[in-house]
């Protein structure tokens, strides 16, 4: 795995470091003196552990920013983990295990993005719309039920940037959810400083995820590259 460091103002590559672990980054950013390291104000990172020490050993006057991105992505995760263990309580041919199973995307679209448009699904041999057909899934399991609106709260918060509310509900459900979901709350606690600068600003990790599929894309193309030197040239 290597390390992708972007200019996030001008969309940029500026360069890329092979070794991503923490001791080699840190001998990579102290080839640069403090002072230039200094006027560094803001970096745009995932909730990778050692990057979050890499900033506060090198980069003294930077605000941490947590993308968006991976903050949906983690609330996500959760609730698709809790739907799994639902479906394995039921008989693989049972109506509940196979709603479970075949809409598990409805579970994780947001509540206001659900279409009020009708479909005929065969599973159910009726017209419904998509609204419909999470509340009948939802009607399944109490807990699964609680928890999804756990997370449509903290994710339509999240998503309309309101900062107060979302943290309100971050409080709210602190130890009462699902172990999956209560995980996540407890890690969103731990870098709520960092989250918070998200509310504040547009910067977003959405040009180094742009690159790093284009790197991506190189490597396979080329069916990989024994030289670093030559990949990171190619780039």
């Amino acid at each position: 795995m290597s390390f992708i460091l972007c200019d996030a103002y001008n969309k940029e590559l500026i360069d890329i470091v092979e070794d991503r672990r923490l001791p080699s980054l840190i001998q990579y950013f102290h080839r640069f003196d403090l002072r230039v390291r200094s006027r560094v104000r803001g970096i745009v990172i995932d909730m990778y552990e050692p990057y979050i020490q890499l900033i506060k050993q090198c980069f003294p006057k930077a605000e941490i920013i947590i993308d968006r991105f991976h903050v949906v992505q983690h609330l996500s995760r959760a609730m698709n983990k809790i739907r799994i263990q639902t479906l394995k309580r039921f008989h693989n041919q049972s109506l509940e295990y196979r709603l479970l199973k075949r809409h598990w995307q409805l579970l994780l679209k947001p509540r206001e993005d659900l279409s009020d448009r009708y479909y005929r699904y065969r599973l159910l041999d009726q017209l419904i719309t998509h609204r419909e057909l999470v509340e009948r899934i939802l009607s399944i399991d109490e807990e699964l039920q609680t928890n999804w609106l756990a997370y449509q709260n903290l994710l339509m918060s999240f998503r309309k940037r309101d900062e107060k509310r979302f943290f309100h509900w971050l409080d709210e459900y602190r130890k009462h959810l699902h172990p999956h979901l209560n995980t996540v709350i407890e890690t969103f606690h731990k870098l709520s400083p960092a989250i918070r600068n998200s509310f504040r600003t547009n910067l977003t990790n959405g040009i180094v995820e742009g690159m790093n599929n284009k790197i991506k894309l190189i490597k396979r193309v080329s069916y990989g590259y024994r030289s670093f030197l030559n990949f990171r040239t190619r780039i």
